[in-house]
């Protein structure tokens, strides 16, 4: 009979770190079950094991649930301090140091095998040490073996792996991890984490762009270094050059777009009324102040919205070349050089506010906010209270601790977002245990060379380039940010606007109907044809109102008669685009979920023409 679809996440009853008791739910045609695994008598308060591994270290393993109480004397090394209770420490006889591995009440859990629940319990403990290089927060994981044969009181097996996706890893061969079935009452309903209404429509939009056009632009450069140019270097001669960049990005088929309205040397774009009246000081590095008259932040809010765009802002908080800021913090060693300003740090803080209020305030509802390298930890209180004050249906980029509706950089420029690469976790690829949504964006270049402001030398991708990036972001449930680099006379040069246009010609033509889909709850779906089909590729869009909640997946071909597997894959979130290493002909294409945090539902699985691609 047909496997049981199992889940991957352990879903903790709410007793279950005191009592060492866990059950996870899973699905087979019947519905959902629970399999229960009963660790509370295996762990004994006093048990400690000791293993060592390849180097001279030891490593001292409490069984599962229980912490072991280092005393602080034991680490006569603190350049690494231990964190006390943990569920496991290293102890490096060399030097007398000592890092712990995993705090018990953080433990999460899994099925040893998403595919077998019989054969075990995968628990993991997050929260170790971070030493003052910032490595870490370490975690460890217990791999439980169900072995109905070992003795009760059998410790870890072998040595302890380090460098194991978990961190750390100790393995068990025991009884405890011997499941038992439980009706479906006690089955715990899955406490997943879910966007808000904001994140869920910003994953939607899937494609935005993100324009460079600041001081940098005028003065051919990347930056401003620490001196910023003469603001008369600032002059664009063309007319109506924001209108132009609106229809670009509709060629494109972009739904948002970002505006670099003040870059690292500190010019705004924006005629900004910022000033320090107690201290005489009004912030003149600012367009009004340049040989354009203008406010260039305005008129791209007015032209995209005219077409449909919604408009975001990115504002450099932690770069500021006119006011010698780096890092976000003022630099008093250095001297001041025209046409720079001198400002203490408190000061400083205060025109960032005052500037984000202005951006925030005067442009209407903002769909994105770009915290580039993030922001001092001294403004976080501040720039949360205004955030949710002015812009609170704003997503915010590297917002995470300080934005109710955070997303997160994917951790490249290149284009291609690591896979999986889930709608939660707040790093890179993301993480299917965390307890926190902050979907990730992914910002590229047109240009080549990882050039962000107009190069005239640096060239475009190619279309076959693009393709890649489309299928490592929006296809890898990200958002893909493509750059608009315009001249210095405000105008996108002409390859670079043809471009967009055919890359989005691509796109509605690849994607833009299919040749058969289908929707539904369930561990399987089904695409049926009239007639034998090819087919290279599918679409897989899970709705995400109650979380995300497909953590494995296969798709097959039915082929001349028999069932074929055509791709295997993990995260699907918003979009999975899964790109087949060949084309089948087929008449019938399924998705079979083989692993979930809960019953899948799926808002569009389709299937595609290699033809049109």
């Amino acid at each position: 009979r047909e496997r049981m679809r199992s889940l991957l996440v352990l879903l903790i009853a709410a007793a279950a770190h005191a009592q060492c008791v866990f059950h996870i739910p899973a699905y087979g045609p019947s519905g959902r079950t629970c399999y229960e695994y009963d660790l509370s008598t295996m762990a004994q308060d006093s048990t400690v094991y000791t293993r060592k591994d390849s180097y001279p270290d030891t490593y001292l393993v409490s069984v599962p649930c229980r912490n072991i109480a280092l005393p602080q004397a034991a680490c006569a090394n603190t350049s690494c301090p231990a964190l006390v209770p943990s569920s496991m420490y290293q102890l490096y006889p060399a030097n007398g140091g000592c890092i712990s591995c995993g705090d018990s009440s953080t433990t999460t859990a899994a099925f040893l095998d998403p595919s077998d629940p019989t054969r075990g319990i995968h628990l993991k403990a997050g929260n170790g040490s971070i030493c003052p290089n910032g490595s870490g927060p370490r975690t460890m994981a217990h791999a439980l073996y169900c072995n109905a044969s070992a003795p009760a009181v059998a410790g870890p097996v072998g040595l302890i792996q380090q460098g194991t996706p978990d961190g750390y890893l100790a393995t068990w061969q025991t009884p405890f991890a011997c499941p038992k079935v439980v009706e479906d009452s006690k089955c715990p309903s899955p406490a997943l984490p879910k966007p808000t209404k904001p994140q869920l429509d910003y994953q939607a939009l899937e494609v935005g762009v993100i324009i460079h056009f600041n001081m940098a632009t005028a003065a051919g450069t990347q930056g401003c270094g620490d001196t910023p140019p003469p603001i008369t270097t600032f002059n664009p001669t063309a007319t109506n050059f924001t209108a132009q960049w609106a229809q670009s990005m509709v060629d494109l088929g972009a739904t948002y777009a970002v505006y670099v309205a003040k870059h690292g040397c500190g010019f705004t774009t924006w005629p900004t009324r910022a000033a320090l009246p107690s201290a005489g000081f009004v912030y003149n590095y600012s367009v009004q102040y340049s040989s354009y008259k203008g406010d260039i932040v305005g008129d791209f809010v007015r032209d995209a919205r005219a077409r449909g765009i919604r408009p975001g802002f990115y504002y450099s908080v932690v770069s500021n070349a006119f006011l010698r800021v780096s890092g976000g913090q003022v630099d008093p060693s250095q001297p001041v050089k025209p046409p720079q300003a001198r400002v203490t740090q408190a000061q400083y803080e205060q025109i960032v506010l005052q500037q984000l209020t202005e951006l925030w305030t005067n442009y209407g509802d903002l769909e994105e906010i770009w915290f580039d390298g993030g922001y001092q930890t001294d403004l976080k209180a501040n720039l949360t209270a205004l955030l949710v004050q002015l812009q609170p249906n704003a997503v915010a980029f590297n917002g995470f601790g300080a934005a109710p509706n955070p997303i997160r950089w994917c951790g490249t420029e290149a284009g291609q977002a690591d896979y999986p690469n889930w709608s939660t976790g707040t790093d890179k690829g993301g993480d299917a245990d965390s307890p926190y949504w902050c979907p990730a964006e992914v910002d590229t270049t047109l240009q080549n060379n990882d050039q962000w402001f107009y190069n005239p030398n640096a060239g475009l991708r190619t279309l076959d380039v693009l393709k890649t990036v489309y299928h490592g972001s929006v296809g890898r449930n990200g958002n893909l940010l493509l750059d608009f680099a315009p001249q210095p006379s405000g105008l996108l040069p002409d390859d670079a606007v043809a471009r967009y246009k055919e890359f989005g010609d691509w796109i509605r033509a690849c994607y833009g109907s299919t040749a058969g889909s289908t929707s539904g709850q369930g561990t399987v779906l089904t695409i049926s044809f009239s007639s034998p089909t090819t087919v290279d590729r599918a679409v897989i869009q899970e709705d995400q109102t109650q979380g995300e909640r497909v953590r494995a997946y296969t798709l097959d071909a039915y082929v001349n008669g028999a069932w074929q597997q055509v791709s295997t894959g993990s995260s699907v979130g918003h979009k999975r685009i899964d790109v087949w290493s060949h084309a089948v002909t087929a008449t019938q294409v399924r998705v079979t979920f083989t692993a979930f945090a809960d019953l899948p539902v799926i808002s569009f699985f389709g299937v595609y023409d290699p033809a049109h691609c």
